[in-house]
């Protein structure tokens, strides 16, 4: 076999011999033997064996359940010409069997597929399914996903989590002037764990903020600053914002200077996703005119719910198979901790970014070895990719760090966005105040 590769991907020329890849990850996986193999765009991502058969849209996780073409048609109610226009625009994934050369539909990603596509059929469904991953409910221009990219005003995360720190990306989501967020030296660091300890201050400052019925940019820009000063301050224990927060945090956790480029991409990479749980009760409040304080507050308290970056699950999976070797996928339709992000189905580029960086160093080799073969083992049983609260499992668990890590790395980043949405919010008069549907329950007995 004669391989050839690039940086994302490697090229695989072969007769016989199973597809090899490998990834910036430093992982190689192997599946059944190829005709044609289209490159995916997910690089620490497995290509998943099916028995027999094998990836060939392999931008879409390999099903376990098929159907061939002409039941996947029936399925979807459109004729087999219009099937096959879905798969070469990237909307359906498809298999083959080397055996007869039989195209095969994964039975879910169809079933998704056709639940997205009818939505709009009845309003009274739009609405419900907007609240779960559906259709945009409020016009922003801070973050979008689009094509299985993260923008902030239109720069991709990624390629920004490469070049700049999270105090430049502050400045663009804020709108600020300056080139990144100035902070000076903060007087009073507030005690206690991070979370208790800020949420604690929060609470408190919001108690004593005056209301208003406006809010100006400057003056939300004034309170932001302190909130972001603040944050750092108790997360990385200094309290001069003259230092970046990456700095900081290598500083007081002990993490070398080759790798503080790890701490300052998930920085950057988190802080903003659209309009996330947490964001979105962050714009609920701000739209009530509540003081920014009351607003972060909001959202520190979306991010202590256990279906909102769960990292310490994600990563009591990653210590739990590094002693046994085993993954065992919850029954039913549980939910997966840490893979399968609805609004990537080709791999969360988030985790992407932090994955093939933890990959690609040697010292790091043996703890990321075991982070693949989980990534591989799930994705064998489940078809799912890893999403960023895995990834930032990951770094926690290759750099040996405290849990507290991850929630620190997390909310001070992703508070940089919850400003942005309220400053953007207070902008608009309008109160957000969705109807409820209201549907009579009888009760038991009666």
């Amino acid at each position: 076999m004669n391989v050839q590769f690039d940086a994302s991907l490697a090229a695989i020329e072969c007769n016989s011999m199973p597809l090899m890849r490998i990834s910036d990850f430093g992982f190689t996986f192997v599946t059944g033997t190829p005709r044609v193999f289209k490159s995916i765009c997910t690089p620490y991502a497995p290509l998943m064996t099916t028995g027999t058969k094998r990836p060939i849209s392999s931008d879409h996780p390999a099903p376990t359940q098929l159907v061939d073409a002409k039941k996947a048609a029936e399925m979807l109610g459109v004729s087999i010409a219009s099937l096959y226009s879905y798969v070469s625009r990237g909307k359906l994934g498809r298999t083959e069997d080397p055996a007869t050369g039989t195209s095969l539909f994964g039975v879910q990603e169809i079933q998704e597929f056709v639940s997205r596509r009818d939505r709009g059929k009845r309003p009274d469904r739009v609405a419900i399914a907007s609240l779960d991953f559906g259709l945009p409910v409020l016009e922003s221009g801070i973050s979008t996903v689009e094509d299985g990219r993260l923008l902030f005003r239109g720069h991709d995360a990624a390629e920004l989590a490469a070049h700049v720190d999270l105090e430049t990306v502050a400045a663009l989501l804020w709108g600020l002037p300056t080139a990144k967020l100035e902070t000076g030296v903060l007087a009073d660091v507030p005690p206690g764990p991070f979370k208790a300890g800020f949420s604690g201050w929060l609470a408190q400052e919001a108690a004593v903020c005056p209301s208003r019925t406006s809010w100006a940019t400057s003056d939300v820009l004034q309170h932001a600053s302190r909130i972001f000063q603040t944050a750092a301050a108790i997360g990385t224990g200094c309290p001069d914002g003259n230092i970046a927060v990456h700095q900081r945090l290598a500083t007081r956790y002990g993490v070398g200077q080759g790798d503080v480029d790890l701490l300052k991409a998930a920085l950057v990479l988190h802080a903003d996703h659209e309009l996330n749980t947490s964001t979105f009760a962050v714009r609920c409040v701000a739209s009530t005119c509540a003081n920014p304080y009351a607003a972060v507050l909001a959202g520190v308290c979306a991010t202590m719910g256990s279906r909102h970056a769960d990292f310490r699950a994600a990563l009591d999976t990653i210590q739990r198979y590094a002693k046994t070797g085993h993954y065992h996928a919850p029954q039913g339709r549980a939910a997966i901790t840490g893979f399968g992000h609805p609004l990537y189905p080709q791999g969360d580029p988030r985790a992407r970014t932090l994955l093939d960086a933890l990959g690609s160093r040697p010292h790091l080799a043996v703890s990321m070895a075991v982070v693949g073969d989980l990534i591989a083992q799930v994705g064998r049983e489940t078809g799912k990719l890893p999403k960023n609260d895995f990834a930032m499992a990951a770094l926690v668990h290759a750099l040996a760090l405290p849990i507290e890590m991850a929630d620190i790395i997390f909310t001070t980043s992703r508070l940089v966005g919850w400003v942005a949405h309220a400053l953007e919010q207070y902008a608009h008069p309008t109160l957000i105040r969705p109807r409820a549907r209201y549907r009579l329950v009888a009760e038991h007995g009666a």
